[in-house]
C-alpha cells in the first residue's frame, strides 16, 4: 500500500487492488495505468535477519540519533553498541549525518577528534553509516550485514538494476498483458539488497543516472525506493530520472 500511495501522489491517479487470478497488483480507476510491486533483495538474508530482528538487527544505542550501519559480513553482536557508541557520538558531535570511508576517510584522518572514531569503525568493518532522527529513546542501532561490494556511481548501479529487472519476467509479463497505456513497475530495496545498487539511494547521494533506462517496452514507468531510507528514483520516458521520497 505504501508504494501505491506514492504513485497516486505523483501521478494524481487513484489505484485499486486488482491482483486476482494473476492480474497486476493495482489498476487505476480511470483504466489508464497498471502498477506491479516487487522487491530487489536477497531473500535468504532477509529471512534470516527477520528471524533475528528482535535480538540482533535493532539494538539499543543511546546516541542522539538512530544509526543505520552496514557492515562487511556479519559483525560481532556482543557489546556492539558499546563499541560503536564513541565513534557514532563523535560523528554527531561534528554534525556529520553519515559516514562513508571511501569519500570521507582522507580528510577525517586529519581531524584529531575523529581519528579514534574512524579507527574503531574500520576495526568493526563499517562500510557505511547514516543517522536518522527518531523519537525512540534510547536511540537504536540498526545492523545491516553485507557482502563486499564496490559502488561505481549511479550509472553502474543502473546496470545492476537492469540486470535484476531482466530476471523479473513474471512481473513484466503481467504489465504487458494489462492493456493500459501506462505500466508502472515499483521495486523496493532493503538491508538485504546488494550494496552495488543500494548505495545509490543513500541520503547523501544527489546524482542520478546520466542515461535512460534500458527496459522492456512493456514498462513505461519505473520506481525504485529504499525502504529504510524512504527515498529513491523515478523514471519515465517523458520525464527521465527524478528523485522521489515517501
Amino acid at each position: 500500500m505504501r508504494a501505491r500511495h506514492v504513485v497516486e501522489r505523483e501521478t494524481r491517479r487513484t489505484f485499486i487492488f486488482s491482483d486476482l487470478s494473476g492480474d497486476v497488483d493495482f489498476r487505476s480507476t480511470d483504466g489508464e495505468a497498471a502498477l506491479e510491486v516487487t522487491r530487489f533483495t536477497n531473500p535468504i538474508l532477509r529471512r534470516d535477519q527477520a528471524v533475528a530482528t528482535n535480538r540482533d538487527h535493532v539494538l539499543e544505542l543511546g546516541t542522539a540519533y538512530d544509526w543505520h550501519v552496514t557492515f562487511e559480513g556479519h559483525p560481532k553482536y556482543n557489546e556492539l553498541p558499546t563499541r560503536l557508541y564513541p565513534a557514532l557520538h563523535a560523528l554527531e558531535t561534528h554534525r556529520l549525518a553519515s559516514w562513508d570511508p571511501s569519500s570521507m576517510y582522507w580528510w577525517a584522518q586529519g581531524v584529531p577528534t575523529l581519528r579514534a572514531a574512524i579507527e574503531q569503525m574500520s576495526t568493526e568493518g563499517v562500510l557505511h553509516a547514516r543517522s536518522v532522527a527518531s523519537t525512540a529513546r534510547p536511540s537504536r542501532l540498526f545492523v545491516y550485514p553485507s557482502g563486499s561490494y564496490s559502488y561505481g556511481g549511479p550509472d553502474a548501479a543502473l546496470r545492476v538494476l537492469e540486470d535484476e529487472i531482466a530476471l523479473e519476467a513474471d512481473h513484466v509479463a503481467k504489465l504487458a498483458s494489462a492493456g493500459t497505456s501506462e505500466t508502472h513497475l515499483w521495486i523496493w530495496t532493503d538491508f538485504a539488497t546488494i550494496g552495488d545498487f543500494r548505495r545509490a539511494l543513500d541520503d547523501e547521494e544527489t546524482a542520478l543516472p546520466s542515461r535512460r533506462a534500458h527496459l522492456e517496452p512493456e514498462v513505461t514507468h519505473l520506481w525504485i525506493m529504499d525502504e529504510p531510507a524512504r527515498r529513491g528514483w523515478q523514471w519515465s520516458r517523458e520525464s527521465g530520472w527524478l528523485w522521489v521520497s515517501e
